[in-house]
């Protein structure tokens, strides 16, 4: 376990140097006089990044690398106790368990907003996108006795990685699980909007909902509405980050609609891919309304103030 520990901080400290070379790549990019402005404005956009980097993991490590040396201190106190040594090798067990799914999770958004990431884009069904996240929340659903159901099953495309798709449905199913009561429902549901020629994928929960005053925060690295309640439930914070930047990168958006105390459904908008080539996904589009049929489908919900709705658009800083 403690090998794990020291293998964790040296990932996180090689995260960090390649977060830095990329900051510096920005800047050689940029070396042109008729460039310079735009140079400074990346270069410093590029170190704001890289610092609040390095700071918000050193402190989302913190507590479980205190935790861990704890923990130790009490197994070597209590090491004539196996009920003891027992209780707290699971207690370790754990803290590494986080540690490692908050590196992995670093990685993911990392290989995300990597731009070569573009090059491994190939039409993905998403039938198999649904299936895949919800295989891969079956067992969290099933231990809060939560029942996870599917709509209509469409046979349209989009042009994507798909594992990254999987990720980001799945982290919206994570997060309607956990904060949803033990015996309630999640609904996922997939609908075509011709107009703007999108799959909608969306995750309908029942759960606590969110304020409407951290709608705007919710997408932000490490940000948690409630941080006590995400930390035991093993988050790190980042799975909604995710979620963003996978729309972003696939030419999409996220939307969300949510109530306090009824619950809350988050739409991931993708263009659809017709098998007409590989098209620039850089920008995506940006139809006249946001879809909220879904949303209102399974709330009943009109459409006034009551109802809130986020889009992401990539020049947003974060």
């Amino acid at each position: 376990m403690l090998a794990g520990l020291l293998g964790a901080l040296i990932a996180t400290a090689i995260l960090a140097l390649v977060w830095w070379i990329n900051a510096r790549r920005i800047h050689a990019q940029y070396t042109s006089s008729a460039a310079l402005d735009e140079a400074a404005l990346a270069t410093a956009r590029a170190d704001r990044v890289r610092r609040d980097f390095v700071a918000n993991i050193g402190h989302e490590l913190r507590t479980p690398i205190a935790a861990v040396e704890l923990i130790a201190e009490t197994l070597l106190a209590a090491s004539d106790s196996p009920d003891t040594v027992r209780h707290f090798s699971s207690r370790l067990q754990e803290e590494g368990d986080r540690m490692a799914h908050l590196i992995e999770d670093v990685m993911a958004l990392a290989a995300i907003q990597d731009a070569a990431q573009s090059a491994q884009l190939r039409p993905v069904a998403a039938r198999d996108v649904v299936a895949s996240a919800m295989a891969g929340q079956s067992m969290a659903a099933e231990g809060r006795n939560i029942e996870v159901s599917v709509g209509t099953e469409l046979d349209a495309e989009v042009l994507g990685d798909a594992q990254a798709l999987t990720t980001a449905v799945e982290n919206l199913l994570a997060n309607a699980i956990n904060y949803s009561a033990p015996g309630s429902r999640v609904s996922l549901a997939m609908s075509i909007d011709s107009e703007a020629d999108e799959l909608h994928i969306a995750v309908i929960d029942t759960g606590i909902g969110i304020p409407a005053e951290e709608i705007d925060r919710i997408f932000e690295r490490f940000y948690r509405v409630d941080a006590a309640r995400s930390r035991r439930s093993g988050g790190t914070g980042l799975g909604l980050a995710i979620v963003k930047h996978t729309a972003l990168s696939h030419g999409g958006r996220v939307e969300v609609w949510s109530r306090l105390a009824q619950g809350s459904t988050f739409t991931l908008c993708l263009p659809l891919y017709h098998g007409d080539g590989f098209e620039n996904l850089s920008e995506p589009k940006r139809p006249g309304q946001p879809s909220q049929q879904a949303q209102q489908a399974q709330h009943g919900v009109p459409s006034d103030e009551s109802v809130v709705t986020t889009q992401t658009w990539p020049d947003e800083e974060d």
